[in-house]
């Protein structure tokens, strides 16, 4: 990922980059969950495990920033997102809510 563009990222969203050398995640931290913003596994990785793999150290790092859930989300409308949906469901996400053109899901996590 572009060095520059996970600098703005941080500096005006309060982000952060989580990267691999087959995808990224974008994660967030709320009031009360950590956000997973965004998450992208390259094409020739995908239906490898890559994004549940992706999926376990945005959970691990909710822990240990002291969260007891993630939240996620899927637009629709974007290119992909019943790929995306499907593999949040697939790895424990459960529906939340859905505002727009956004549907957010939820995973509680362990603490400790």
């Amino acid at each position: 990922m572009n060095k520059m563009y996970v600098e703005y990222l941080k500096e005006r969203e309060g982000a952060e980059v989580l990267e691999l050398p087959e995808g990224f995640a974008v994660i967030k931290q709320l009031p009360d969950c950590l956000y997973l913003q965004d998450i992208y596994v390259k094409p020739e990785f995908r239906k490898t495990g890559i994004g549940r793999s992706m999926l376990e150290v945005v959970e691990q790092s909710a822990k240990n920033l002291g969260y007891s859930k993630v939240l996620g989300s899927c637009s629709p409308l974007a290119s992909g997102s019943t790929g995306s949906l499907k593999a949040m469901l697939a790895c424990g996400f459960e529906l939340s809510s859905c505002e727009k053109d956004l549907i957010f899901l939820v995973k509680k996590v362990q603490n400790g």
